[in-house]
């Protein structure tokens, strides 16, 4: 199967997707993300400065363990003119037309927050520099979907939902991480991507336990880290919370 007839495939899928959720009356619209292997990775792999490679170990959830793929940094992050998801973004608005809004979803630059993206790079102990050029990225990105008509933008971020596990918690304390500071990092990134974004651009922020073949990954309520989302991040219109459930604790004061 060459590329070609692959984005011909994808390209027929998602039209029919289109329409079954304009019969449904979803004012919302996306592709399904059927072009990607992964909803993360293969976003972050074709920024400038990043490449994707095959791990020893793929990621752990409970009763399931994904496929060995990474992502790496190598050298100075930025977001290319030519990035894939600005081509699969313009294919979506195009079909979507006049009745419904076209809704693209990138992952949080947090999710280039993990331990071994974090530790384990170009920057070194620069960890502020990394933040910025991460989020100046990500900026980049924002600008370019939206001069290509976006005007929905949905972040997708599970990295918060690794904040408030206990048990990553208590990891990232016995590897000497300040946990106040690594969530204010994750603010400034997040802080420093959506700086200045057009007012009529609509940017929701989906906090995301971890869910894969009916498993999950991460578990705990929103006590440690609801300040940083709720009180300092900035230019965000809309949240995506699971809540009320075992898994996820409530919002009781």
């Amino acid at each position: 199967l060459s590329q070609a007839e692959l984005t011909q495939i994808e390209n027929e899928e998602i039209l029919k997707i289109i329409e079954l959720q304009k019969e449904n009356n979803i004012k919302a619209i996306t592709d399904g993300e059927l072009r990607r292997a992964w909803w993360h990775y293969d976003f972050m792999e074709n920024l400038i400065g990043a490449e994707g490679y095959e791990d020893s170990v793929g990621l752990k959830f409970h009763g399931v363990e994904t496929k060995p793929h990474n992502v790496r940094i190598v050298g100075k992050l930025d977001f290319p003119e030519n990035h894939p998801h600005l081509a699969h973004y313009k294919f979506l608005h195009d079909a979507v037309g006049t009745n419904g809004m076209a809704k693209m979803t990138i992952p949080s630059p947090n999710m280039m927050m993990r331990p071994k993206l974090r530790f384990n790079n170009t920057y070194g102990e620069d960890i502020q520099q990394y933040v910025v050029d991460l989020g100046l990225a990500y900026r980049k990105a924002v600008q370019a979907f939206y001069e290509l008509g976006c005007r929905y933008l949905q972040i997708d971020d599970v990295f918060w939902a690794y904040l408030i596990s206990e048990e990553d918690r208590a990891r990232e304390r016995a590897a000497g991480v300040d946990l106040d500071q690594l969530a204010d990092f994750c603010v400034q990134t997040l802080n420093i991507a959506l700086e200045n974004k057009p007012e009529d651009l609509v940017v929701g922020l989906h906090i995301c336990r971890g869910n894969f073949s009916s498993t999950w990954h991460y578990q705990g309520g929103y006590e440690s880290i609801e300040d940083y989302i709720f009180k300092h991040l900035k230019n965000i219109d809309r949240y995506f919370l699971e809540y009320d459930t075992e898994r996820a604790g409530g919002f009781e004061p």
